[in-house]
C-alpha cells in the first residue's frame, strides 16, 4: 500500500495564480499463487484564477475544478512470462476518459532476456462549456509498444522500446479562440535504457534516452 500527496501553489505578486492538492493511494496484492492485482486512485482539486487575456491580472477568472480517476490491473503469472488486463477511468466536469490496455511479457530460460509487448486504447469525450452550452466532440487513441529487456553482466542490464500511437478527433484547445488543430496525430517514439551498478559505494548509475 501506496500513499502521495502533491501540493503545488503557483503565484506572482499581489496574485495567487493556482493551487492544485492530488492525493493519491495505490495498492497491490497477490490473488492465490499465480495471480496479482494492483490498482490506484487519485483526486485532483484545482482552485485560482488564470488570465483571459494574456498576463493582464484584471482579466483573470475564477477556476474550480476536481478530477477524479482510478486504474485497475489483474496480472497471470507463469515460469517465465505473464499476461495483464487493465482498466483506466478518468472524470472531470468537462473532460471524462475510459482506457483498456493488455500486455505479456515473456523470459528466456536463463532469465537474462526479457520480451515485452502492450495495446492500449482511450476512448475520451470532451465536454466544454461554452457560453453557458455545452460542445460534446470526441477523442481515440491506440497505441502499441514492443520492447526487450537484456541483461549484460551481474552489474549492467539495458533496455530498448518501441512505442507507437494514433489518435483521430478533437485536439483543439476548447477554451482558446481560434484555435484549430489537425484531428489526426501519429507519434513514434524510441527509449533505450542503461543501468550500471558500481559494486564499492553501492551505487547505481541510470542513463535514459528518448
Amino acid at each position: 500500500v501506496s500513499f502521495k500527496l502533491l501540493d503545488y501553489v503557483d503565484n506572482q505578486p499581489g496574485f495567487k495564480r493556482m493551487s492544485i492538492r492530488a492525493p493519491s493511494v495505490g495498492v497491490v496484492t497477490p490473488v492465490g499463487e499465480r495471480w496479482s492485482l494492483e490498482g490506484s486512485a487519485v483526486t485532483d482539486a484545482i482552485s485560482g484564477a488564470s488570465p483571459a487575456y494574456y498576463s493582464v491580472v484584471d482579466s483573470a477568472q475564477r477556476i474550480d475544478e476536481r478530477r477524479n480517476a482510478g486504474d485497475a490491473r489483474l496480472t497471470r503469472h507463469w515460469s517465465h512470462s505473464s499476461a495483464s488486463l487493465g482498466v483506466a477511468i478518468s472524470s472531470e466536469p468537462d473532460y471524462r476518459s475510459r482506457v483498456v490496455s493488455t500486455g505479456a511479457s515473456f523470459q528466456t530460460p536463463d532469465r537474462n532476456t526479457t520480451f515485452s509487448l502492450a495495446a492500449g486504447h482511450a476512448e475520451d469525450r470532451i465536454l466544454p462549456l461554452r457560453r453557458g452550452v455545452r460542445v460534446e466532440s470526441h477523442k481515440r487513441v491506440t497505441d502499441v509498444l514492443l520492447g526487450v529487456t537484456q541483461v549484460l553482466t551481474p552489474v549492467d542490464i539495458v533496455q530498448l522500446n518501441l512505442t507507437h500511437a494514433y489518435g483521430r478527433g478533437d485536439y483543439n484547445d476548447p477554451y482558446k479562440l481560434f484555435d484549430k488543430r489537425p484531428d489526426v496525430r501519429r507519434q513514434t517514439a524510441v527509449l533505450a535504457r542503461w543501468n550500471h551498478h558500481f559494486r564499492g559505494p553501492e551505487a547505481t548509475l541510470r542513463l535514459s534516452a528518448r
